[in-house]
C-alpha cells in the first residue's frame, strides 16, 4: 500500500516523531506499507531525510518534492488545509493533531465531500472534534500513538554532567499553549519552600525566547534556568535515560495536548512526570493524582515535585506502569481496523 503524506512545514515536532515511529513498526513487522510526505513549506527537511536515511527507513518513508497523485493508494492530509485546494485530489484521509486553536480554526471550514474519513491520536481529540463538527460522526477514527526508542550506543557523543542541583527536565516547544510560564513559578515557589536544590532545565525551541527570558530573569529564575536547543529524534531517549540516572523530573504546563508526546516518552523510560491535569495527560496516567496537577496552584505543584523527588525510585516504578499503553500493539491493533474499514468502502 502506497500512502501520500501532506503537511504544512517541516518542524522535526511531534508529527515527524509519528511518522519515523510508524515506518520503524511497518519496516520490524514486515508491513507492506510505503509513506511519501510532501511539505507544502519546507523547513529542516535535510534534516529530517538524513535521519531517514540513518535508519535505513527508505523503504517505508520518504520525502518527496514532486507528486503524482495517481501513484498512491490513498492521500493524507495532516492539519494540512491547502490539500483541498489541489485540484487533482478528490478525498483525502484527514489526520486532526493539532491542539492550537488557531491552527485547528480550518476543520470547520473542511470540505466533507473532500474528506474519506479522519484519524484522530485519543478518544478525548474524539470527542473534541465532533463537538466540533458533529456532521463528521461515524467518519472518525482513533490510531493511538506510541513510544518507539531509537537504539543508540550509551557512549554515543551525548554528555550531561553531574550536578549538585536536581533537574526539572521540560521537553518541546516554549510558547503560550505550553506554558513554561508556569513551571518558572512552581520551581521558585518549591525553591522558598523547600530549599534551593533545584533547577529548570529546557530541551526545545521557542517564538517566544525573549518574553519568556524576561520572564525568568524577573523571577529571579535565571541562574536556575538552563536552556539547550532542540534535539534530533535520535538523541531524546538518551537524554531521557542520563536524566532518569540523575533523579529527574520530567514537567509539563501544556494546557491543551492531543496526545502529549514527549511526556509519554518519559514514561516509556520510566522518568517520573508531574504534568498539567488535562484529559490528554491525565490519560497517559491513568488518572493518577500523584502525577497530576491543578494549573493554577503552584503550590499544588510544589507539594507534588517535593513527594516525587523525595520518593523517587518509587515514583519511576509507579509510573512504567503505565509503560503497556504506550506500546507499538495498540498502534498496530487500530492501524488494522482503520484499513480494514477504510478497504471496505
Amino acid at each position: 500500500m502506497r500512502l501520500l503524506y501532506f503537511y504544512k512545514w517541516c518542524t522535526l515536532g511531534g508529527v515527524e516523531r509519528i511518522l519515523i515511529n510508524r515506518a520503524m513498526v511497518f519496516k520490524d513487522r514486515n508491513i507492506d506499507v510505503k509513506m511519501d510526505i510532501y511539505f507544502f513549506y519546507g523547513g529542516e527537511v535535510d534534516y529530517f531525510k538524513g535521519f531517514i536515511k540513518k535508519l535505513s527507513l527508505e523503504n517505508y518513508l520518504n520525502v518527496i518534492d514532486s507528486y503524482n497523485v495517481n501513484d498512491y493508494d490513498y492521500i493524507f492530509s495532516i492539519d494540512s488545509e491547502e490539500v483541498f485546494e489541489i485540484k487533482e485530489i478528490d478525498k483525502v484521509v484527514l489526520e486532526f493533531h493539532t491542539a492550537y486553536e488557531d491552527h485547528g480554526q480550518y476543520i470547520y471550514k473542511a470540505p466533507k465531500n473532500k474528506i474519506m474519513s479522519i484519524i484522530v491520536p485519543s478518544e478525548y481529540f474524539k470527542n473534541v472534534l465532533e463537538e466540533k463538527r458533529p456532521d463528521f460522526k461515524g467518519s472518525i477514527f482513533i490510531l493511538r500513538n506510541f513510544v518507539k526508542d531509537v537504539k543508540q550506543n550509551d557512549n554515543n557523543d551525548y554528555y550531561l554532567p553531574h550536578w549538585g542541583l536536581k533537574p526539572v527536565l521540560w521537553v518541546g516547544r516554549i510558547d503560550k499553549l505550553k506554558n513554561p510560564y508556569f513551571i518558572v513559578d512552581g520551581i521558585k515557589k518549591y525553591n522558598e519552600r523547600f530549599g534551593d536544590d533545584l533547577f529548570f532545565f529546557i530541551v526545545g525551541s521557542s517564538l517566544e525566547e525573549k518574553k519568556f527570558l524576561d520572564y525568568v530573569k524577573r523571577k529571579n529564575m535565571f541562574s536556575r534556568t538552563v536552556w539547550y536547543p532542540g534535539l534530533g529524534f535520535d538523541k531524546v531517549m538518551l537524554l531521557l535515560k542520563h536524566m532518569k540516572d540523575r533523579k529527574a523530573v520530567f514537567v509539563s504546563a501544556s494546557k491543551a495536548e492531543s496526545f502529549g508526546m514527549s511526556v509519554a516518552e518519559a514514561i516509556s523510560k520510566g522518568v517520573p512526570v508531574l504534568i498539567s491535569n488535562i484529559k490528554s495527560h491525565a490519560n497517559l496516567v491513568n488518572d493518577d493524582e500523584r502525577f497530576l496537577f491543578n494549573s493554577n496552584s503552584t503550590d499544588e505543584f510544589a507539594i507534588k515535585l517535593k513527594y516525587i523527588i523525595d520518593n523517587y525510585d518509587k515514583c519511576s516504578a509507579m509510573i512504567s506502569n503505565y509503560k503497556s499503553k504506550l506500546s507499538e500493539d495498540v498502534f498496530i491493533e487500530d492501524w488494522m481496523f482503520f484499513c480494514n474499514t477504510l478497504f471496505d468502502k
